[in-house]
């Protein structure tokens, strides 16, 4: 997990010299987060309410937004939607995307529950699966399993965070 934070950051900073910077903003992130953050705003993935209250949870829905927009300006290029949403619970155009790009899957195969909370879980398999649409592949490090709580994850995502 923390080669994955790492790779993200990088790739932000990477951005970093691509696009402009506006200036330091007001957040009430840890000190920690805050240079993240202001990053993340000033290349437009995230909102100033984003940054206002950068401790609540992340919903599901939220995250993809955020993904396809990264998405878009890492690769270069814009994606559009092919097909109707494949969820009964929701039809944002950022969703449709992100499930057409192979980064997100539902909770159920005809639900995507986009109010729920983010989990750790979910967004390590939605960034892994980002990595791979940028042909980036990690490879395991020496601990297998950086969590202690890895046996409370559910067996498919165990199995797609190894085989990635």
């Amino acid at each position: 997990m923390k080669r994955l934070i790492t790779v993200i950051l990088a790739l932000l900073m990477i951005m970093g010299t691509a696009f402009p910077v506006f200036g330091s903003v007001a957040t009430n992130a840890e000190p920690w987060a805050t240079a993240s953050l202001e990053l993340a705003y000033n290349q437009g993935l995230i909102t100033d309410e984003d940054l206002l209250d950068a401790k609540r949870t992340i919903t599901r829905l939220e995250f993809c937004r955020i993904v396809v927009l990264l998405y878009e300006k890492t690769k270069g290029e814009k994606l559009t939607v092919k097909n109707k949403s494949p969820f009964t619970d929701c039809d944002d155009i950022s969703v449709i995307l992100a499930y057409e790009a192979g980064i997100i899957s539902g909770t159920e195969p005809t639900k995507f529950e986009p109010n729920k909370s983010l989990t750790r879980e979910q967004l390590a398999i939605m960034l892994n699966r980002m990595l791979n649409a940028w042909g980036i592949t990690l490879t395991t490090g020496t601990e297998q399993y950086a969590f202690n709580d890895i046996s409370n994850l559910m067996k498919p995502s165990i199995e797609t965070l190894m085989l990635s």
